[in-house]
């Protein structure tokens, strides 16, 4: 259901929309615990990229997806570019 929202979102608000990016994030989050961390790291990295771009690196909604992104990778086994990632979560 989060994939078929997520091409609705896509095609009628876009990709940059505030409710498509939170799509985006419960999807990468179902995916992160069904195991499929490469597919979540995928759509967190999107998401991130539009959060940098509208919002700002500050902004709490951004940090929410850094630290998603981070648990991915640390599962992934890229345990520096987590840790990195959960530093800027941080700071």
């Amino acid at each position: 259901l989060y994939r078929e929202a997520l091409d609705c979102h896509r095609r009628e608000l876009g990709d940059a929309h505030p409710l498509t990016l939170m799509v985006i994030n419960n999807l990468a989050i179902s995916l992160n615990r069904l195991g499929k961390y490469a597919e979540a790291e995928k759509l967190y990295r999107e998401a991130l990229d539009c959060h940098r771009r509208e919002l700002g690196d500050a902004h709490p909604l951004t940090l929410m997806v850094i630290n998603n992104l981070a648990i991915s990778l640390n599962r992934l086994g890229k345990y520096a570019e987590a840790e990195k990632l959960y530093r800027e979560a941080l700071d």
